[in-house]
């Protein structure tokens, strides 16, 4: 990442600790009567992984051969907070405690195989909005290898509160209830603790199918005071 603007080079202190240099800010403009700025703390990442739990998954209707069933390779693993693991689609976001000021948004997916020897990776998307304490992350994205297949919706609302060095995380985990979900916490020491899981009643091959098309918001269960080390 190039830190430059107007062909000046930036100080990188200032784009590695923000919140000092806005605490200092903040308190120049309340010398001269203005409200502070809101003082942050230290960096969250929150992830969103969306996983075939299972060997091996789905149909495969438009190729040559049709595959009736089991005709693409899955992450094959249970709920983890592992980040060396596959996934269908990750999505992660960087925020500053407590405010959930978003720093940085990502979002990729594992490479996808079939029966047949084919590959290929899709690029999701992923939408975030935060701050004010509040962070809602949406992460879509489709099987490459189907022409026109249905996305994977997946949707989390989270709420912080932070006390004594403590953040104590709760919230809603929604979309099209398919495949496996989680969502985890890594704090500013790269401690992982997990929020919720959630493990589809759609199976390998009719969850794809019956579950999947349009944008669902179906529940897929919530979470209260999950707390840990900020």
């Amino acid at each position: 990442m190039d830190h430059r603007r107007e062909g000046r080079p930036v100080d990188m202190m200032w784009v590695l600790y923000p919140s000092r240099f806005t605490r200092r800010v903040g308190q120049e403009i309340s010398r001269k009567g203005g409200p502070p700025a809101r003082a942050e703390g230290p960096p969250a990442t929150i992830y969103l992984r969306s996983f075939a739990p299972w060997d091996w998954f789905g149909p495969e209707p438009d190729t040559r051969h049709p595959c009736p069933e089991n005709c693409f390779k899955g992450d094959n693993r249970s709920f983890t907070t592992d980040l060396n693991v596959t996934s269908r689609i990750t999505g992660y976001v960087t925020v500053r405690l407590p405010w959930m000021t978003k720093v940085f948004a990502w979002a990729y997916s594992d490479p996808t195989y079939d029966i047949f020897g084919n590959t290929a990776t899709e690029h999701p998307k992923i939408t975030v909005t935060s701050g004010g304490g509040s962070l809602h992350i949406a992460t879509v994205g489709s099987n490459p290898l189907v022409r026109l297949a249905p996305d994977i919706d997946t949707k989390v609302d989270i709420r912080t509160q932070v006390n004594s060095g403590i953040a104590c995380y709760s919230g809603h985990l929604y979309g099209d209830a398919f495949p496996d979900a989680e969502v985890f916490v890594l704090n500013s020491l790269n401690q992982p603790t997990m929020l919720i899981t959630f493990a589809t009643q759609g199976t390998p091959n009719l969850g794809p199918v019956l579950l999947l098309p349009g944008d669902n918001n179906d529940d897929m269960g919530s979470f209260s005071s999950v707390c840990a080390p900020e």
